[in-house]
C-alpha cells in the first residue's frame, strides 16, 4: 500500500482528493456537453435555415413564404415599398406561411393597409395563424383550390414573477381582440361568431374560407398537392406538403448541399457511424444521442472509479490517522480516566495536529492514588485516604517506594503532615 502523509485534517485531506479527481472527470463531462450545445445550436440553425422567411419579386409580385420571424417585418417592407413604386396601381402577395411572431406580421398586416395601391393576397398553400391576419389587410383574398386558412388564438411563453405573467395574458388577450377585429373587417360576421373561430386550430379549405368570407374568391391550383383528411395532419405537415413543392428547383438543390455539408460536419467531428450525409435529420440527431450516450456512460465509469480510489484514500488515511492517535495515547494510558482519553482521542479524529498540541502542554502527574503500590510495584486500592502516620503503621516500606516512584505524591503526603514548608 502507498505511503500517505497524515494531513492536519482527514475530513480536509479527503475532500481534496475527491475534489481533485472529481473535477477532472468532470470537465470531461463539461467538455461533451459544450458539445451537445454546439450541435444544439447547429441543429436550431439548420431548423432557421429551413423554416426561415423567402421573399423574392417578379414583377408585381411579391413571393412570400415561410415562417415569420422577428426581422422580417423590414425584410418585407424592403421588397413591398420597391414594388410600391414601381408598380404604384396594383401589387400582388403570393402567400405561403406557417405563422410566426405575431409583432413583426403586426407590422406587415398594417404595412399592407397603409399601401396607396391596389392590394391582392393569393395563398398559394397555406395561410396558417398570422398568416390567416395578413389576408385580412389586402383588397382583394384569393386561395388556390387546395389551399388552406387556419385561425386560432395568439400563443405565447412567459418567465418570470406573477406581474410578468399577469401582464403577458393581458397582451395575449389584447392580440386577440386585435385578430378578431381584423377578421369581422372582412367577412361580416359577429364578435361572437369570429371567437369561436379563436378557439383551438379550425382549418378552412377555399370552399368554407369563401363561405364564410375570409377569401373572395378560389383559383386553379399551382401544386399539385393533395389532403383529404386536414385532421390526420398537424399544421406542420401540412404547410411542409406545400413548401416542398413551392421552394424552386435551385432553391431546394442550394438547401439541400447546405444540409448536407452541416450533416457531413457532424458526422466527421463526432466520428459517427451507420449514417451518411444523405441520412434524415431524425437519423443524424439519433446517431449524436447515441454517440453522447455513449461518452456519458464512459464518463461515468470513470467518475465511478475515482470515487471508489478516493474511497480508497480515505480508509488509507483514516487508519494511518488511527495509529498515529493510538500512538500519541498509548503513553498516557493509566495515566488519565477513560474519559480524559476518549476527550483525546476525539480531538484527534477531527485534527491530528490539535491532539499533538495539545499534548505539547502536558506533563502527566502521578496521582496519589497512582503512587500507592504494594512491595512488587502492583497497584492496591484502598489506600486513597491513608495519611502518613497510617502508611508508617500499615506499609512503611511503601512510603519509601512511593518517594522514589512518585515525588509529587510523597510531597503531597508529607506536606499534609508537616505544613507546607516541608520539603523532601
Amino acid at each position: 500500500m502507498p505511503t500517505f502523509k497524515v494531513f492536519a485534517s482527514t475530513k480536509l485531506a479527503n475532500s481534496f482528493v475527491i475534489a481533485i479527481n472529481v473535477y477532472k472527470a468532470y470537465k470531461e463531462v463539461d467538455k461533451a456537453y459544450c458539445e451537445i450545445l454546439r450541435i444544439g445550436v447547429l441543429f436550431a440553425d439548420l431548423h432557421y435555415q429551413n423554416n426561415k422567411m423567402l421573399i423574392r419579386t417578379e414583377g408585381n409580385i411579391l413571393f412570400m413564404s415561410g415562417i415569420i420571424w422577428s426581422g422580417d417585418d423590414t425584410y418585407f417592407d424592403y421588397h413591398f415599398s420597391k414594388l410600391e413604386k414601381e408598380f404604384p396601381s396594383e401589387v400582388k402577395i403570393y402567400l405561403h406561411t406557417k405563422g410566426g411572431e405575431v409583432f413583426a406580421g403586426s407590422f406587415i398586416e398594417s404595412r399592407i393597409r397603409a399601401s396607396k395601391a391596389k392590394t391582392i393576397i393569393r395563398v398559394l398553400g397555406t395561410a396558417f395563424s398570422m398568416g390567416s391576419i395578413l389576408l385580412t389587410a389586402a383588397d382583394e383574398r384569393e386561395m388556390v383550390a387546395n389551399g388552406f386558412v387556419m385561425i386560432h388564438e395568439p400563443k405565447g411563453r412567459t418567465l418570470g414573477n406573477a406581474q410578468a405573467h399577469t401582464n403577458a395574458a393581458q397582451l395575449l388577450t389584447d392580440m386577440e381582440s386585435n385578430f378578431v377585429a381584423s377578421l369581422m373587417s372582412i367577412t361580416n360576421k359577429t364578435k361572437k361568431q369570429v371567437e369561436k373561430w379563436l378557439i383551438g386550430d379550425n382549418y378552412f379549405n377555399a370552399k368554407r374560407a369563401l363561405k364564410e368570407g375570409i377569401i373572395d374568391r378560389i383559383v386553379d391550383p399551382v401544386l399539385a398537392v393533395a389532403i383529404d383528411e386536414t385532421k390526420a395532419l398537424d399544421a406542420s405537415e401540412v404547410y411542409g406538403q406545400f413548401s416542398a413543392l413551392l421552394v424552386d428547383k435551385q432553391t431546394r438543390e442550394n438547401s439541400n448541399k447546405n444540409k448536407d455539408k452541416m450533416k457531413q460536419q457532424l458526422i466527421d467531428k463526432f466520428g459517427l457511424t451507420d449514417v451518411t450525409a444523405s441520412s434524415s435529420d431524425t437519423a443524424i440527431a439519433e446517431a449524436l444521442q447515441n454517440h453522447f450516450d455513449a461518452q456519458v456512460t464512459e464518463i461515468q465509469a470513470k467518475l465511478d472509479k475515482e470515487v471508489t480510489k478516493s474511497a480508497g484514500y480515505e480508509t488509507a488515511i483514516t487508519a494511518q490517522r488511527d495509529a498515529k492517535i493510538e500512538a500519541l495515547l498509548k503513553p498516557l494510558e493509566g495515566k488519565l480516566s477513560k474519559e480524559k482519553l476518549a476527550t483525546y482521542k476525539a480531538i484527534g479524529e477531527n485534527d491530528v495536529k490539535a491532539l499533538e498540541t495539545v499534548l505539547e502542554g502536558i506533563n502527566p502527574r502521578n496521582t496519589m492514588r497512582d503512587a500507592i503500590t504494594d512491595g512488587d510495584g502492583t497497584a492496591v486500592v484502598g489506600r486513597e485516604a491513608w495519611d502518613w502516620d497510617k502508611w508508617q503503621k500499615e506499609d512503611p516500606r511503601g512510603v519509601e517506594k512511593m518517594a522514589q516512584d512518585s515525588p509529587e505524591a510523597f510531597l503531597a503526603l508529607g506536606k499534609a503532615k508537616f505544613g507546607n514548608n516541608w520539603t523532601i
